[in-house]
């Protein structure tokens, strides 16, 4: 699962690598360590600056459950 998920944000990163104006909110779900997050997030907004970004960070099994019940759009 945890693969899954650096995977997920891999792509996420490389996706908005290829768009110039990205704006709006992005909530990151990690089990990082906080030094890791907050690096992960000073480096994807020095290059999107007009995202807001917040984060979630805990134990993975907790990041999972949060994912779970969070309301994501049906595809």
């Amino acid at each position: 699962m945890r693969k899954l998920l650096l995977a997920a944000a891999s792509a996420l990163i490389s996706v908005t690598a290829l768009v110039e104006d990205v704006t709006g909110k992005l909530v990151l779900y990690t089990s990082q360590p906080n030094k890791g997050a907050q690096q992960t997030v000073d480096a994807f907004t020095a290059k999107h600056s007009g995202v807001e970004v917040e984060w979630f960070r805990d134990g993975t099994t907790k990041v999972m459950a949060k994912l779970r019940a969070t309301n994501l759009p049906s595809q």
